[in-house]
C-alpha cells in the first residue's frame, strides 16, 4: 500500500499538466454552481469528490468552506497533492453510507488490481453496478451521511457524486431538507442515458416520482449531467 501510494504521489506530479486540463476541460459543466449563490459563509458537502475538480472549482471562485468526502485512495492522494494547502478544505478518505463502519468500494472492471487513478470516477460501493468488478476492490472507513448532518445547523449545498450509491443516502437528505439549502446530484438511470446503468432505472424513476410529489425537483433537489 505505501508503494502504492509513492507511486501514485510520483505519477501525479508528473501528469500535474493533466489534472489541470482535465479542470479547465470541464469548468463550463461547472458553470451551473454559480445559480446557488454561494460565498465565503458557505458550507458545502462534496460527496464523491473524486480528484477535486469541483471541490477546486467552489473554493476558487467562492472560497467556501468544503468538506470533501473520497472513499478511492487513489483518487483521494490527487486531491490531497493538488489542493492540501487550500484553506477552508477538510479532507476525508471515507465513503458516505447511513452506517458507520468499513465498506467495499469495487473498482472499475478495467482498473489494475487494487484500483488505480485512471478509472477512479467509476469505483462504487455497489457490486452490482455494471462496469465494476467483484473481485477487485479495497476495504475503506464508512461514515453515516446522518452524521455528517447532525455536525451542521446548516449547509448550504451537498453535491453528489457517488456511482448509484446515491439512492441508499437521498432519503436521510429528504428528511434533513430542512437544513439543506440546495442538493446537487448525478442520478444513474435517467431513461436518457438509454441503456447506460438500466439497472438503476426503477429506483430513478421512483425517486424522480417522490421528488416531484413533494416539490423539491428542480428548486432543492437539482439533478447534475
Amino acid at each position: 500500500m505505501i508503494k502504492n501510494k509513492l507511486l501514485d504521489f510520483f505519477k501525479i506530479k508528473e501528469k500535474s499538466w493533466y489534472y489541470e486540463y482535465r479542470y479547465f476541460k470541464f469548468k463550463k459543466k461547472f458553470q451551473i454552481f454559480h445559480k446557488f449563490g454561494l460565498n465565503e459563509n458557505s458550507i458545502v458537502i462534496d460527496l464523491g469528490s473524486n480528484v477535486g475538480d469541483v471541490t477546486k472549482f467552489i473554493s476558487k471562485n467562492y472560497n467556501s468552506t468544503i468538506y470533501s468526502y473520497e472513499p478511492n485512495i487513489h483518487a483521494f492522494n490527487i486531491q490531497k497533492i493538488r489542493l492540501g494547502k487550500t484553506n477552508k478544505i477538510f479532507f476525508f478518505n471515507e465513503c458516505v453510507d447511513i452506517d458507520i463502519g468499513e465498506k467495499k468500494i469495487f473498482f472499475h472492471q478495467k482498473a489494475k488490481a487494487g484500483g488505480d487513478a485512471e478509472y477512479s470516477h467509476a469505483s462504487s460501493l455497489d457490486p452490482y453496478k455494471s462496469n465494476v468488478s467483484k473481485e477487485n476492490y479495497e476495504i475503506v472507513k464508512s461514515t453515516s451521511i446522518q452524521n455528517i448532518l447532525d455536525n451542521f445547523d446548516y449547509i448550504d449545498l451537498i453535491k453528489i457524486d457517488i456511482e448509484g450509491y446515491e439512492y441508499k443516502i437521498i432519503p436521510v437528505l429528504i428528511k434533513n431538507k430542512h437544513k439543506i439549502n440546495k442538493v446537487i446530484c448525478e442520478l444513474h438511470g435517467n431513461p436518457a442515458y438509454k441503456n447506460k446503468y438500466k439497472d438503476y432505472e426503477e429506483r430513478y424513476n421512483n425517486l424522480i416520482d417522490e421528488l416531484n410529489k413533494l416539490n423539491l425537483l428542480n428548486s432543492w433537489f437539482v439533478e447534475w449531467y
